[in-house]
């Protein structure tokens, strides 16, 4: 857990499966006004100073409830759990069905996308002080959250499903 927390900062989850010495460089610009967890699986980050701590495993949803907003690939779990808790999100995709996901975030109006080994710093401070400092992010992702609430979850989606195969297939629920 982040137990070093500053409360004159605000707190963000980097979570990088593909972590680059650039990632490093570009949050060293931010630790005067910032303080990251960042994931970093195959343990190739430095530790910054007490801003920035690097872990090779975190755990996330105990996590979520410490920080602000998250950067992430828009990986479709890191991006439902952190909507889940009200959080803007700074998306940079790479592949498979993460464009799509950081589509919907940004559509959402609760994040914002960079490009993935082409923003430099500035592009990204620039988006991380967006879903910081922006109101209307934090709302946007809070509405979200609200109406994953409201759906009822993994048990109404199960529930769902099994309708839909049982009217699709004739077929009733096991009891």
């Amino acid at each position: 857990m982040f137990s070093r927390g500053n409360p004159g900062k605000r707190s963000t989850c980097i979570g990088l499966a593909y972590s680059t010495p650039s990632t490093s460089a570009r949050l060293r610009t931010r630790t005067d006004r910032l303080q990251a967890i960042v994931v970093d699986p195959p343990g190739t980050l430095p530790e910054i100073g007490d801003s920035v701590l690097a872990r090779r495993r975190v755990p996330q949803l105990p996590l979520l409830v410490r920080v602000d907003a998250v950067v992430c690939h828009a990986g479709h779990n890191t991006v439902c759990e952190t909507l889940w808790h009200g959080l803007p999100l700074v998306v940079a995709p790479i592949r498979d069905d993460q464009p799509a996901v950081a589509g919907q975030v940004t559509r959402a109006g609760a994040g914002v996308r960079v490009r993935f080994n082409r923003a430099g710093a500035a592009h990204i401070n620039a988006a991380l002080d967006a879903v910081l400092h922006d109101p209307d992010y934090r709302a946007a992702a809070q509405r979200v959250g609200r109406s994953f609430r409201e759906a009822g979850g993994a048990t109404a989606a199960a529930t769902h499903l099994e309708q839909l195969t049982a009217r699709t297939t004739g077929e009733t629920r096991p009891r």
